[in-house]
């Protein structure tokens, strides 16, 4: 089976994605050129955004082998990385709406996965936070 195939649960609503291994393999060697380039230029906007693709790509596969962990990893780091650049006090007002729209990239996934999975109650309460604190920030941005 690959992975444009699915396979219907119990609820019809929903679908489990089987990954192989080859695309498991393509989606690491996707992310290594990715990370290669953009190593060379961080301020790449282009080169960020298919990293955090590529990271979400394993994730889609590791939650389809119910490896959390990796999963969880490949969700979060993303994220984490574009919360820490916009702690940067040199960042032009482009800069930050650029990264605004970066985390919300990174951050939908991790708080949809948040809700399939359970998580402890501070880990909880940060993505609540976070939520409650994008909420506002986009508000500001309209």
């Amino acid at each position: 089976m690959d992975a444009n195939q699915s396979v219907k649960t119990n609820d019809s609503e929903h679908y489990v994605y089987v990954y192989s291994s080859d695309l498991e393999s393509q989606y690491k060697n996707d992310l290594a050129n990715a990370e290669t380039l953009w190593t060379k230029d961080r301020n790449d906007v282009v080169l960020q955004t298919r990293w955090v693709k590529c990271m979400h790509n394993l994730a889609k596969v590791y939650e389809a082998q119910s490896d959390h962990k990796k999963t969880f990893y490949y969700l979060i780091t993303p994220h984490n990385w574009i919360v820490n650049k916009l702690h940067d006090r040199t960042l032009s007002e482009d800069e930050i709406t650029i990264t605004l729209n970066a985390l919300k990239i990174t951050f939908d996934p991790l708080y949809e996965y948040r809700l399939k999975r359970p998580c402890c109650n501070i880990c909880r309460q940060n993505l609540e936070d976070q939520r409650a604190w994008f909420k506002h920030t986009e508000k500001q941005l309209h």
